[in-house]
């Protein structure tokens, strides 16, 4: 049985330490490096997202890390290569293939991703509605 719960911006460059930049690993990036995303999916190939891009992102950019932990396997979304072009920002479905490893077997999944939605193209706001007390 899976079961996927839902729950910030990855930051674009690498860190530096006295003028030297290096690539950090992806087992040195943590949660606050993970990707904001638009919609996740778990499949039975890996995970389906869909995130923002400004006309250079692809599926290979993005990596699965995980925590097994006693109540849940946690997964995040990692881009590991930052979309540096300069077009429109609009969303893309990226799929990233995972499969269980040892210890998340047989443990819901809980995706540690922070779920941003947009406006709908139309949408009036709440305190511009007849009668709202916003």
């Amino acid at each position: 049985m899976l079961l996927a719960v839902l729950t910030a911006p990855a930051c674009a460059h690498e860190p530096c330490v006295a003028g030297e930049c290096t690539s950090m690993t992806s087992s040195e990036k943590s949660a606050s490096d993970s990707e904001r995303v638009f919609g996740i999916t778990l499949t039975a190939a890996g995970v389906r997202a869909e995130v923002m891009s400004t006309g250079c992102t692809s599926s290979k950019d993005f990596e699965i890390s995980h925590t097994a932990t006693d109540a849940a396997c946690e997964l995040t979304l990692v881009r590991k290569k930052p979309d540096f072009c300069r077009r429109v920002p609009f969303m893309v479905e990226v799929s990233v293939p995972w499969s269980a490893p040892e210890g998340c077997e047989n443990l819901p999944v809980k995706f540690t991703n922070e779920i941003t939605t947009l406006p709908e193209k139309n949408a009036v706001p709440a305190k511009q509605l007849p009668g709202s007390k916003l």
